[in-house]
């Protein structure tokens, strides 16, 4: 089985991902803005979250994140099925 960690480099080699920062360390993550159309375009996100490798960083509420050049807060902390992805929902 491949790991999360080789999965979201995967990704990113694809231009899938974008590059954040947390207290010096860089992680590849997922960003769904609340813009973003989900549900097959029947639906707008309500929120803003990254999805990334559990183990490439520890992040708790209150952390602040850099994704695409702008500063997030996170709100919450949430770990995925078997633990190998989490999703930060920021604000």
């Amino acid at each position: 089985m491949i790991s999360a960690a080789a999965m979201m480099e995967a990704f990113a080699y694809a231009g899938l991902t974008q590059t954040a920062t947390c207290n010096g360390t860089s992680f590849e993550v997922d960003l769904r803005t609340s813009d973003e159309l989900i549900l097959a375009g029947m639906a707008q996100s309500a929120t803003t979250v990254i999805e990334y490798a559990t183990s490439a960083v520890t992040l708790q509420r209150g952390s602040t994140v850099n994704v695409a050049g702008r500063d997030w807060r996170v709100k919450e902390v949430r770990r995925l099925e078997s633990g190998e992805y989490s999703w930060a929902v920021l604000e």
